[in-house]
């Protein structure tokens, strides 16, 4: 499977050391699926490198699921994915 940022909501499954959407963005939601760990991270950053978002899988679940008063972020970028799906939805 790939990344894929062209229809909603976003699919990424493959860490990336640029920016991956430009731009004023509203995140709406956050679902990390298929995680194979305990202690597998989500780390989501910003366009200036900034964290704006992580997520330590605590138990030995399958998927998490983060629904977040909509928030305004300038671009993002997932650094940090230690397994599986995050499907990000956005306003």
């Amino acid at each position: 499977m790939a990344n894929d940022l062209t229809k909603r909501p976003w699919l990424v499954d493959t860490v990336s050391s640029t920016t991956q959407i430009t731009g004023r963005i509203k995140v709406k939601s956050i679902r990390w699926a298929s995680i194979t760990s305990v202690g597998d991270e989500l780390i989501i950053l910003d366009d200036a490198g900034t964290k704006i978002f992580q997520l330590t899988n605590p138990t030995a679940k399958n998927s998490l699921d983060v629904f977040l008063d909509a928030w305004w972020t300038n671009g993002f970028r997932v650094s940090t994915l230690g397994s599986g799906i995050v499907f990000i939805d956005y306003a």
